[in-house]
């Protein structure tokens, strides 16, 4: 109990440490800017690092006194929950510092789409804590732009479009590998669709000029067998929605059936049995055993997938496959927020405006996870993530 209570004094004196820090008439940036110039002895700024780490003290004291309460009252501590989970948790351990360093060490990051950067120093922490802050003006501009209508219409749409398509094939590879009783064969099929996930973009790109090059390409070649007229494949954009799709699904399909061939193979076989003794057929013991069985897997697939909604998909599939590098007749067609972004960055070197697309990106993508969320959680609350 004492260090719950010595934890919520040390939190408040942190709150009003800062609170005095901010009270102070330069701005917190103007502040860090000065502490940063003159070796970190302002006061002001000293107020305010102290109370963050005042902050985090109390807050970590808090929760040792309430793992303490919990150890009184006969209750599973966390610290016994870590020992008990252990290996569990050092199998984790790659995966969450890849997180922390790249998702939330770098979050402060979406604080440059409200600023009017401008690099006037050497340092990129003094320009940043140097330009004013600029609100919501760079989101303006973009949903002014005529570029706002076009790369939203075809994100959403794309990304929905490979979603679906790689859900229905997904389901279809898992369903049929199931079916196939040869264990090598099996295992030879499962290698053959898995396989062009671990293909760069680079060399699928090549793989796609050597069909649809003007001059060489395997489809043209095809065309002039039959005398009919050559294409500019790479020019005609109304085909590149159909290639892509594709595409995306050649390489991602059968990464994807693996969870739903995982699920499938924990069905309980004896359902199936059953349903052969009273006659139902393939699809009949599909749509009544394994689709049910599948319905988590599906929801929680849906839930995730929508909160990439606003990226349209790899950009890799855009950027690199169609060989245009941003430029080009097929631009316009692989304007994805993902493009857009990268675009941003490499050619016209808009910082802030790249910052700003991603960040609207993000948020409607949590606002998407969220919503379907409750929806499933009203369908199904077993299927729902929270």
């Amino acid at each position: 109990m004492a260090y719950l209570y010595i934890g919520i004094i040390v939190l408040f004196g942190g709150v009003c440490s800062g609170l005095f820090g901010l009270s102070h008439n330069v701005s917190p940036s103007q502040q860090m800017i000065a502490s940063m110039e003159n070796g970190w002895s302002d006061p002001y700024t000293i107020f305010l690092i102290g109370s963050l780490v005042l902050m985090a003290a109390g807050l970590i004291l808090m929760l040792i006194g309430k793992q303490e309460m919990n150890r009184l009252q006969g209750k599973v501590t966390l610290w016994k929950k870590l020992r008990r989970n252990r290996m569990f948790l050092i199998m984790m351990l790659p995966g969450t510092l890849f997180m922390l360093v790249y998702s939330y060490i770098t979050m402060p990051g979406v604080l440059v789409a409200f600023k009017d950067l401008q690099f006037k120093k050497s340092s990129f922490m003094l320009n940043f804590f140097n330009s004013s802050w600029y609100g919501f003006k760079n989101f303006q501009f973009f949903f002014s732009s005529s570029d706002f209508i076009l790369v939203t219409v075809n994100s959403v749409l794309y990304h929905l479009l490979f979603m679906i398509v790689g859900m229905v094939g997904g389901i279809a590879i898992a369903a049929i590998g199931n079916e196939i009783y040869n264990h090598k064969a099996t295992r030879f099929y499962q290698t053959v669709f898995i396989f062009p996930s671990f293909i760069s973009w680079v060399i699928v790109s090549y793989l796609i000029f050597s069909i649809l090059s003007p001059e060489f390409g395997t489809a043209n070649g095809f065309l002039k067998a039959f005398s009919l007229s050559p294409v500019n494949w790479y020019s005609e954009t109304k085909w590149w929605p159909f290639f892509l799709t594709f595409i995306n699904f050649w390489k991602s399909a059968g990464l994807g059936s693996i969870y739903y061939f995982a699920i499938i193979t924990g069905i309980d076989p004896e359902l199936y049995q059953a349903a052969m003794i009273d006659g139902a057929s393939k699809w009949r013991q599909f749509t009544a055993i394994t689709l049910p069985g599948l319905k988590m897997m599906i929801a929680i697939s849906t839930i995730l997938g929508l909160s990439g909604i606003m990226t349209g998909g790899d950009i890799g599939l855009f950027w690199i496959s169609t060989l245009q590098m941003g430029r080009g007749a097929l631009f316009n067609v692989c304007m994805t927020v993902s493009t857009y972004v990268f675009n941003a960055l490499i050619f016209t070197r808009n910082w802030v405006q790249a910052t700003a697309v991603g960040l609207y990106s993000s948020i409607v993508g949590l606002v998407m996870v969220v919503v379907t969320n409750l929806i499933v959680r009203k369908i199904d609350p077993d299927s729902s993530l929270f």
